[in-house]
């Protein structure tokens, strides 16, 4: 939400068709589906996809905050 205030767009294009129905509801939406997929990760034993999958995310708040920064600096 904070990247949005400050002007970022969001890059994920199922993530912004879901903002359609608002910023809030539509990143509510894509963190409840993120949340079943590691549920059913968890569930049916991946746990090595699990490890993968926090890497990855890792990375995507590591460009969020980027993003965040750099629109705060160009303000």
């Amino acid at each position: 939400m904070l990247g949005l205030r400050v002007g970022a767009h969001e890059g994920n294009y199922l993530v912004a068709q879901f903002m359609h129905w608002g910023p809030a509801l539509g990143l509510l939406i894509a963190k409840f589906l993120g949340f079943v997929l590691l549920l059913l990760a968890f569930a049916v034993g991946k746990l090595r996809l699990l490890r993968l999958l926090n890497l990855w995310f890792l990375c995507i708040v590591g460009w969020n905050l980027a993003i965040i920064w750099i629109q705060i600096l160009v303000r």
